[in-house]
């Protein structure tokens, strides 16, 4: 099993939806797909940039700044296992944007998108496709606000959670509901924001229509625009909450237990190649750090120039790009958290001595740099 395999099949999710698992327990008229080959597969994502880059709040992941073209910023694919009853046998990768993906899935999965009940399943596809990010909130968000049902097996989310993102966005709303509408009393501007946040949800409702024309966003940008300051309020707080597990790889990346037990017994080479890896993760991992925080700090202060100094110019200029820096930290978020996990797995095994010995250290940091690096020019294939 190659380190991309092991990755998507332990895998956070917010990297990978696991179709199959979820499937496997259901009867056929409640499976997410159609097409039953489907069922066994894994979707996964992987960044189409290089987010190991500095400033990537001045280089969007949707705009490729060279040529003037659209690109995704995170690219979507399905696992298509040869053994669906023993996934570490290996299968296909296919990416849903490369040019042969209608070709690849009639001979991989049966699937012929020619043919009318093919529909069904393009749909889900399409809405899978188009999230930043696999993690169940905005994978059940990305389906509500396509209009289309599936097995809530396939996305259990609870309803604390939706309620915690929008009160987040709430405490944001409230000083903009009061100073659009000039609104002084607690109890209107907590009714009227109520209203807002019920907009926000569905940009459909009359209440979505001040903000809207307030910020000068066209009436069909608006589900996008809602729905990416939706994804950065959430990204924002599952940081928050994440920070904690990436700072324990980070330290001890850190430390003398990020080396082998057999250190002294290790060549010159093989010493060398530990501390790349080490030097390579560490430098990484920081600088995906600092690209969240630079889009968070750009959302912060903007948000604070329209509230303290009645300057809505920057706010708008960031809704406007909201939905780039929505794919950004899609991309981020689902990286550090994927790399936390693999630690995890991987630290468990010490068994509380706190160091791998050299093989699984060495196989630890080659998936984690499978997770790191881009897959821009990733053409699929066998996995």
């Amino acid at each position: 099993m190659n380190p991309s395999l092991e990755a998507v099949l332990f895998s956070a999710p917010t990297i990978s939806f696991h179709v199959n698992r979820v499937s496997a327990e259901l009867p056929q008229e409640r499976r997410i797909f159609k097409t039953d080959s489907l069922n066994d597969t894994i979707v996964f994502k992987y960044p189409n940039f290089d987010i190991t880059e500095q400033n990537l709040v001045a280089i969007p992941g949707l705009e490729d700044l060279t040529g003037g073209k659209q690109i995704n910023a995170v690219r979507t694919a399905l696992y298509v296992p040869k053994d669906k009853h023993d996934l570490k046998l290996g299968g296909y990768g296919l990416y849903t944007d490369q040019p042969d993906f209608k070709e690849l899935m009639l001979r991989h999965c049966g699937m012929d998108f020619e043919k009318p009940d093919a529909e069904h399943d393009i749909s889900i596809l399409r809405v899978l496709a188009a999230t930043p990010s696999l993690d169940p909130f905005i994978v059940h968000e990305s389906f509500l606000q396509a209009g289309i049902e599936i097995d809530s097996s396939y996305v259990a989310i609870a309803a604390a959670d939706t309620a915690r993102i929008r009160h987040i966005i709430g405490e944001k709303v409230k000083p903009i509901v009061s100073k659009a509408m000039a609104i002084t009393n607690p109890v209107e501007v907590v009714s009227k924001t109520r209203r807002f946040i019920d907009s926000i949800w569905d940009p459909s409702l009359n209440e979505a229509l001040l903000f809207i024309q307030a910020f000068g966003i066209a009436r069909e940008e608006a589900p996008t625009v809602f729905g990416a300051w939706k994804g950065i309020a959430f990204f924002q707080n599952e940081y928050i909450q994440s920070r904690q597990r990436i700072g324990r790889v980070t330290e001890w990346l850190k430390s003398e237990n990020s080396k082998p037990r057999e250190w002294r017994q290790l060549t010159r080479d093989e010493k060398q190649q530990i501390e790349m890896f080490r030097k390579s993760i560490f430098t990484k991992i920081h600088t995906i750090q600092q690209n969240i925080t630079d889009i968070f700090d750009l959302y912060e202060e903007s948000y604070k120039k329209f509230i303290a100094e009645d300057n809505p110019k920057h706010f708008r200029d960031f809704l406007f790009r909201a939905n780039q820096y929505y794919w950004t930290l899609g991309a981020c978020n689902g990286v550090l958290e994927q790399i936390s996990m693999t630690w995890r797995r991987y630290y468990r095994a010490t068994e509380g001595r706190g160091q791998l010995n050299f093989d699984q250290l060495e196989r630890m940091f080659k998936v984690c740099d499978a997770v790191l690096r881009s897959r821009a020019n990733d053409k699929g294939g066998a996995i």
